[in-house]
């Protein structure tokens, strides 16, 4: 009778651990979805951001010690760097110039 009861005991441990890793298999990969959409929505606010020239969005968004490379020359440019070219720049639509 002893066996059956820790047999049982044993399936009970199993089928929590089971129900316990689906659980966190279905919890990663809703994450996942959530992270991919955020991704996707922050993507579509900085291209918005940028063509509007929204400096404020940018300041808000960007590291304090972002250093980004010029798809133009090259060159690496800082957060001020950036923020100033926005500033400065009067297009309809700001790097609507880049040809590939």
């Amino acid at each position: 009778m002893s066996d059956r009861r820790t047999t049982n005991q044993s399936e009970a441990i199993d089928q929590n651990r089971f129900r316990f890793a689906l659980l966190l298999v279905a919890s990663a990969v809703a994450q996942t979805a959530d992270d991919q959409s955020q991704l996707v929505e922050t993507e579509r606010q900085w291209n918005e951001a940028r063509d509007n020239h929204n400096v404020a969005w940018m300041e808000k968004h960007f590291a304090v010690d972002l250093t980004d490379i010029s798809s133009g020359n090259g060159a690496l440019q800082s957060k001020a760097r950036d923020l100033a070219i926005m500033k400065d720049d009067k297009s309809e639509k700001l790097f609507n110039n880049v040809t590939t």
